[in-house]
């Protein structure tokens, strides 16, 4: 189905239920600013029509509905059954928050010819989701111009926790992830784990696979370091991706076998298996050599990296750069092993699972 369904209704006319998929819940949270806006529009509400508190609270509902469907769909859903709201006041300390809380099923449905037709009012535009358009335009201009990470003020990055983009949150990593402060790339962690998976997915891995790779102890191999845990942190593992990037760079690739994705398919593990087989059939990107190792030494056999080192043929890593001739270090093989380890884990799960 192309379109996802979102419904009050335990069922969806037209569309049986084919499986059931896990209960799923968003919350969404305003603070004291909310209160703040609703109090100075009291004339509104004592007028007799709470216009600015109902576009709060619209906001906030169609916000949850958007979080609820992306979880969704990260179980691989295309609906969700039994959609339910309930708002929630949360004080303390002096403080007032706002919470709207949802909860539904996640499902998988079977489209059928002879359903009902889900239709969409596209007739018009409402004032607060042009407004939305006008200041995400605003913010991704200023993205743009800026030359330093200074330039981007709390407003700025409260707006974009409050609106997720992955346009937004493209930019920022790209243009400026290596020189932000701790605090900093916890907020863009932040922002990485607001959006749906394959959108955060696809940033961070376009950014990892454009990284220079380097060798230990460079810029280049510390940077590639900071974006592998990046993936770790957030649980952006690609499968797709990394089968991507073995043919051209299998080091790195490599160094983020470790990371997790927040849920498995059969698609992803016969991707996995695929990665294995990859790895396990690499080609030799040094050479094996007869030469000096030395200006006095005998001729013997060496082992010569692909960044020209001569290592003696003994040697499966080179003494200088840590690479054997498949181009691996000693940590990329752990890795490997180890992830060998996780695909046999998964498939035993999944044969668990039709039994």
């Amino acid at each position: 189905m192309e379109k996802f369904i979102l419904t009050t209704t335990p069922t969806i006319e037209g569309h049986p239920i084919k499986a059931y998929l896990g209960a799923i819940n968003v919350n969404i949270v305003i603070g004291t600013n909310f209160f703040s806006d609703f109090a100075a529009s009291f004339t509104d509400v004592f007028g007799g029509s709470s216009g600015s508190y109902q576009r709060k609270m619209d906001a906030m509902y169609e916000s949850a509905q958007k979080e609820l469907e992306k979880k969704a769909k990260r179980l691989g859903a295309n609906a969700i059954v039994g959609f339910r709201t309930d708002f929630d006041e949360i004080s303390g300390k002096g403080k007032s928050m706002f919470m709207l809380s949802a909860t539904g099923t996640a499902c998988k449905v079977e489209e059928r010819k002879d359903a009902p037709e889900m239709q969409t009012n596209t007739s018009f535009i409402d004032a607060l989701r042009l407004k939305q358009e006008l200041d995400k335009d605003k913010l991704m201009e200023k993205l743009n111009k800026a030359s330093y990470l200074n330039y981007i003020h709390e407003e700025d990055w409260a707006y974009m926790t409050d609106h997720p983009s992955k346009d937004a949150v493209k930019i920022l990593i790209e243009k400026f992830y290596f020189e932000m402060s701790a605090e900093e790339k916890t907020k863009s962690e932040a922002l990485l784990n607001f959006l749906d998976y394959n959108e955060a997915s696809e940033i961070i891995h376009d950014f990892y696979r454009n990284l220079p790779e380097g060798v230990m102890g460079t810029t280049e191999a510390t940077h590639c370091s900071l974006v592998g845990d990046l993936i770790r942190r957030c649980s952006l593992f690609n499968p797709s991706a990394t089968i991507s990037l073995i043919a051209s760079s299998p080091g790195k690739a490599a160094d983020i076998l470790d990371s997790d994705k927040p849920y498995y398919n059969a698609e992803d593990m016969r991707l996995m298996k695929d990665i294995v087989s990859m790895f396990e059939d690499l080609p030799d990107v040094g050479e094996k050599a007869v030469g000096k190792n030395g200006m006095f030494s005998k001729e013997k056999e060496l082992y010569i990296c692909r960044n020209g080192h001569k290592n003696e043929k003994e040697y499966e890593f080179c003494d200088a750069c840590g690479e054997n001739i498949k181009g691996l270090t000693r940590g990329n093989i752990k890795k490997i092993d180890q992830f060998k380890v996780k695909v046999e884990t998964l498939s035993r799960l999944f044969g668990e699972m039709q039994l």
